[in-house]
């Protein structure tokens, strides 16, 4: 436990991956002219937990919850907080060490994990949600009855092992729920925002009466610069692929920018352009038209990202137009300030709920995790 609290400023730094704001991408007056959503309330849904989605069908938030033990389990709860199950907790099915970032298939039936193994070389401590190393793609079913691992990576198993330490990161379904989007490690490297050499990973989603199982994998490295890529999901029609990465030649880890990638056609499209600002965890509301998205803030400095990181929600539309920032948690004399009393805060992931006007999203504030809720104004 000792350890692992040591370690807990790694992982929430690891947990925000993402940047964008003061650069001027982000702060056109131009940009945001036309801007018509703004937060209405932000309430404090959960002190401890983190990595989080929205299920559409069932109207359930499944999360990774902090157990007493330092690791993390999958469980889900309703929108303010109430009836809440571990679906994961001791379950003899797991290996039981870190099981996290759940999302849910758009049918409400699954729910896809990424689950540490149970043996491999390394500390559990870059297996939480945010880092992935020595974990698989698991999916279980909404009632946490029955199980299923979808992928068994080659992973470093001991000192002497040549074998290179493996991962998997934040898998995403595709709106029709036929396919499945998840970041993959190729090898750690020490120093990296990202902690090493990653790709896109993209699979058919199968399920038979007996078996459920993923098949025609197939990988994408887009961009000049090919070893940092974090996958957020599908557009509304299931032909792109929405993500995070440092593409530019030179272009540092921690100053990633959000893209688009139509894998059917190998279009690559740029919707932040800031060398130098920590952009990530981008999400399509339900109907496609606007992208929220998190952007470092306040001087960010992307050789010291670990000293200088706080980021803010912002939000798009689609076409990467009319970019504006949503909430105000690191900026001195704004209400949005005083909900955790000026402390550092890191905005992380997101998921928005059916009617879009809703965001429930996971942040650290002085490096301990939050749930939130944001509630948002919609103006016609």
């Amino acid at each position: 436990m000792k350890l692992l609290k040591v370690f807990m400023v790694c992982i929430i730094f690891f947990i925000a991956l993402s940047g964008c704001s003061e650069s001027d991408d982000q702060s056109s007056s131009d940009n945001q002219q036309d801007i018509l959503i703004s937060v209405k309330n932000i309430s404090i849904i959960r002190d401890r937990d983190r990595t989080l989605d929205w299920s559409h069908e069932n109207e359930l938030i499944a999360f990774s919850l902090l157990g007493d033990d330092g690791y993390y389990d999958v469980a889900t709860m309703k929108e303010d907080g109430s009836d809440l199950i571990c679906l994961t907790c001791d379950n003899p099915n797991l290996p039981n060490k870190h099981i996290s970032n759940p999302a849910w298939h758009p049918s409400g039936e699954y729910i896809v994990m990424q689950v540490e193994k149970l043996d491999h070389f390394g500390s559990s401590v870059y297996s939480t949600p945010g880092i992935g190393f020595n974990c698989d793609l698991w999916l279980m079913s909404n009632d946490g009855h029955d199980y299923y691992q979808l992928t068994n990576l080659i992973t470093k198993l001991n000192y002497f092992d040549t074998n290179k330490t493996t991962g998997v990161l934040h898998p995403h379904f595709s709106h029709d729920g036929n396919k499945l989007l998840w970041g993959q490690l190729k090898e750690p490297i020490s120093g990296r925002a990202g902690g090493g050499d990653w790709e896109l990973k993209m699979a058919d989603f199968i399920v038979e009466e007996d078996s459920i199982y993923l098949e025609n994998i197939e990988t994408f490295t887009p961009g000049d610069q090919t070893y940092w890529y974090e996958s957020h999901g599908f557009s509304i029609n299931d032909e792109m692929i929405i993500f995070s990465g440092s593409l530019l030649p030179s272009q540092d880890d921690s100053g990633m920018d959000i893209y688009t990638f139509n894998y059917l056609s190998g279009e690559l499209v740029q919707l932040t352009n800031t060398f130098q600002v920590w952009d990530e965890h981008a999400h399509y509301s339900p109907d496609g038209s606007k992208i929220v998205w998190i952007s470092s803030v306040n001087d960010f400095d992307p050789s010291d990202w670990r000293g200088t990181m706080k980021t803010e929600y912002f939000i798009m539309d689609s076409n990467s137009a009319n970019k504006t920032q949503l909430t105000f948690f690191n900026t001195p004399d704004h209400p949005h300030h005083s909900i955790f009393n000026g402390a550092r805060v890191i905005c992380a992931d997101s998921a928005w709920n059916a009617e879009g006007n809703k965001i429930m999203a996971s942040i650290a504030v002085d490096d301990q995790p939050y749930i939130i809720e944001i509630v948002l104004n919609l103006i016609e």
